[in-house]
């Protein structure tokens, strides 16, 4: 039992576990607010019309239709 759970925990610190770092929400203020990291960014003041989620960006319209990234 004991190699089985040494088996296990050696595989959960040597395999690549990753997050991913980027989050984006709307505030209880309507706010567009971007996680990024570990910083927390307020972008827009407006909600916007959409956004969408990547790897590495968040691409978002505002809420004057204007795209951004």
């Amino acid at each position: 039992m004991q190699k089985i759970l040494l088996l296990f925990a050696s595989f959960l610190l040597l395999s690549n576990l990753y997050s991913q770092p980027l989050a984006a929400y709307h505030d209880y203020r309507q706010h567009f607010v971007i996680f990024d990291n570990g910083v927390t960014k307020s972008i827009e003041n407006l909600p916007v019309e959409s956004y969408q989620i990547g790897k590495k960006c968040i691409p978002y319209v505002s809420n004057s239709g204007q795209f951004k990234v």
